[in-house]
C-alpha cells in the first residue's frame, strides 16, 4: 500500500477517505481517528489509505479487485478445496480470469484471499483445518528446536527413502510452488517470514528450495 505524503494525507482526510496512521508512539499502523491526535499529526506520522473491506455474512474481509490488474501481476483467489485455501496465478486477462474478477474472487495478495476463504468456510458452517490454523497462529518463539538423539545416526540410512518421497509428493510440490511465488513477490522481510509459517512441519530437505530462493 502506498505511503501518502503530508499533502496527500490531508487531502484524503478532507475528502472523507478512511486512513491508517503509523502511530509509532503506540502499536504501529491503526485506523486514523483525528480526535486522538494533535494538529501536528500529519507532520509526525506516516499515512496510507485504509484498504476497503466487504462483509461476507458477519465476517469483514478485504475487498477483492474490481478492476483488472496489470498483465503479469500475481493474483490470488480463495479456494476452500485446497490445503492452504488459496491458489495463485499470473494475470493474463483470459476469459476465465475476467469471469473470476466479475465474480469478486480475485485478490492482489495471498493474505487477502486467505481471509476471504476463511469467511466462506465459516459462513458455510465449516472450520478451517486445525493443523493449518495451528501453523498460522503459532508464534515463532514457541517452536522448539529438536535435539538429535542417539538413535538419529542409526536411523539416518533408513529415512533416506522417506525424504525422497516427501520431496516428490505432488501435494508438496504444489504447495512449494505457491510458497516460492510468495517469496518472490515479497517486498519486506516480514512478508518473507510470514511464508515460513506454512512450513513448520516440513523437514530440512523440504525446506531447502525455500531457503535457497
Amino acid at each position: 500500500m502506498k505511503i501518502l505524503n503530508k499533502v496527500e494525507a490531508k487531502l484524503a482526510w478532507a475528502n472523507g477517505e478512511l486512513l491508517l496512521v503509523n502511530n509509532t508512539e503506540r502499536n504501529g499502523w491503526e485506523p486514523f481517528n483525528p480526535y486522538d491526535f494533535g494538529f501536528d499529526v500529519f507532520d509526525k506520522f506516516e499515512f496510507q489509505l485504509k484498504p476497503r473491506t466487504i462483509f461476507i455474512g458477519e465476517f469483514e474481509v478485504p475487498e477483492p479487485l474490481r478492476e483488472a490488474p496489470e498483465k503479469g501481476s500475481t493474483c490470488s483467489y480463495p479456494s476452500p478445496t485446497v490445503e492452504l485455501g488459496v491458489q495463485q496465478f499470473k494475470w493474463n486477462g483470459s476469459k476465465g480470469q475476467l469471469r473470476m474478477l466479475q465474480h469478486g474472487q480475485v485478490h492482489s495478495s495471498f493474505d487477502n484471499a486467505f481471509a476471504h476463504c476463511c469467511a466462506i468456510i465459516k459462513i458455510s458452517g465449516g472450520e478451517f483445518a486445525g493443523d493449518i490454523l495451528k501453523l498460522l497462529n503459532k508464534p515463532t518463539e514457541e517452536v522448539e528446536e529438536e535435539k538429535p538423539s542417539e538413535n538419529d545416526v542409526e536411523k539416518a540410512q533408513t529415512i533416506e527413502p522417506a525424504i525422497e518421497s516427501e520431496t516428490t509428493d505432488p501435494e508438496y510440490q504444489k504447495k512449494l510452488d505457491t510458497l516460492l511465488q510468495r517469496v518472490k513477490d515479497s517486498k519486506t522481510p516480514e512478508e518473507v517470514n510470514a511464508v515460513y509459517r506454512y512450513t513448520r512441519t516440513w523437514s530440512d530437505k523440504q525446506m531447502e528450495p525455500l531457503l535457497l530462493a
